[in-house]
């Protein structure tokens, strides 16, 4: 099932501008789930190629071959995002799984063309099951801060007073 959180410039132009996602593939057996930050079009895919046959070496992406989602549990997920457009510091993207950092997208430019006036936020295109405990945040987390949350007994209104 397609799980999609996707960050852009208003919709039309939005994967030229960046586009931030969460996904599980579609074509592999078992399904990958991913977080890919596409920063302007012409910086993650100057070749204009399909996104499929790009090698996952070469994408701006987390790939997780085992992503611990079941039926019976809760996961609980966390990307970061951290110095986007900020040429003076290296951007980075992180993904965490229940309180675990799983890898990072570094060492790409990460620019993009965004009026954070026209930002949109879609949740769950496509997306078919549960979401709980949504949260967005004004700074990226740090690695102990995500670990405490996923450590909240109630979810993340323990934080509100």
């Amino acid at each position: 099932m397609p799980y999609e959180i996707d960050f852009g410039g208003p919709v039309l132009g939005a994967h030229y501008k960046g586009y931030i996602f969460l996904e599980w593939s579609k074509d592999e057996t078992p399904r990958y789930f991913r977080y890919a930050i596409r920063p302007l079009f012409p910086i993650w895919n100057p070749k204009n190629m399909a996104w499929a046959d790009i090698p996952n070496d070469k994408k701006p992406m987390v790939q997780v071959a085992r992503a611990p989602f079941s039926r019976e549990q809760w996961t609980h997920v966390v990307f970061t995002l951290e110095n986007i457009n900020d040429k003076s510091k290296p951007p980075v993207g992180r993904l965490y799984l229940n309180g675990k950092l799983q890898d990072a997208i570094e060492k790409w430019n990460l620019t993009f063309d965004w009026d954070p006036g026209q930002v949109l936020l879609v949740l769950g295109a496509n997306y078919v099951g549960y979401m709980d405990d949504f949260a967005v945040f004004d700074r990226p987390l740090t690695d102990v801060e995500v670990d405490r949350i996923y450590g909240l007994k109630n979810g993340i209104r323990e934080l509100y007073s």
